[in-house]
């Protein structure tokens, strides 16, 4: 319903690795969601390694503003722990929610799509 076309699955050096994917529960999900919300095209779903995105920005803490995004980047939002140094240097660009917390994944997603629709 946010308008994501695409969702990134990756491990980051702080993700949790135990965690088995379920695709055959996604596609249902996503079928679900696209019939409560009027959307068409559900997003697509796909694993892939971090060193394989291009043209990312990282949501951290002290980047930018969104108002920085040109609209074809694609937003890196990390695991819970975190992005660690070396991820941190891979990705120059940085976008910051103004957020006196630390905001959980799903929750960081949802402020951050909410923040590029406004």
């Amino acid at each position: 319903e946010l308008g994501v076309g695409e969702l990134l699955l990756f491990y980051a050096d702080f993700s949790q690795k135990n965690v088995k994917l379920d695709f055959a529960r996604f596609e249902r999900i996503l079928a679900s969601s696209c019939e409560q919300c009027g959307r068409n095209l559900a997003m697509s779903v796909r694993v892939c390694e971090l060193s394989e995105i291009e043209n990312a920005v990282l949501l951290d803490f002290g980047g930018d503003d969104f108002s920085t995004l040109g609209g074809a980047e694609i937003l890196l939002i990390g695991a819970e722990g975190g992005w660690s140094d070396a991820e941190r240097a891979k990705f120059k660009r940085k976008i910051g929610l103004k957020s006196s917390c630390v905001l959980r994944a799903q929750t960081a997603i949802i402020s951050a799509a909410a923040k590029i629709l406004a």
